[in-house]
């Protein structure tokens, strides 16, 4: 799932225009330029029929953009949104069944 959400963000004309590559698993690397996105796995486990795994998992996948202005990370926001909000399809031999975004918030840090 990690590289086919990654390549589904890649793949996206609008997101990359904003970010190119520079879409990592578990933080920024540290000389990366601005905007940028991390993707982390906050939750997920495959999901067992009664006697094996059913290759079916719900995971919760954390995004976070870092953009050197709020007008940067917003346009690199809406990109995504735009592109995963209620997505189903395949990507790289895995099937999305339903992407859906279940918050949202803003900070500086």
């Amino acid at each position: 799932m990690e590289a086919a959400l990654r390549s589904l963000l890649v793949g996206d004309a609008a997101v990359a225009i904003l970010v190119g590559t520079r879409i990592y698993w578990n933080g920024f690397p540290q000389s990366v330029a601005d905007p940028a996105i991390a993707l982390y796995k906050i939750s997920g486990a495959p999901a067992y029929t009664s006697k094996l795994p059913d290759d079916l998992e719900n995971s919760r996948v954390q995004l976070d953009i870092r953009a050197l202005t709020f007008a940067s990370a917003i346009s690199v926001f809406n990109a995504i949104k735009a592109l995963l909000s209620g997505f189903s399809g395949d990507q790289s031999g895995i099937t999305f069944r339903g992407i859906f975004i279940q918050s949202e918030r803003q900070s500086r840090e």
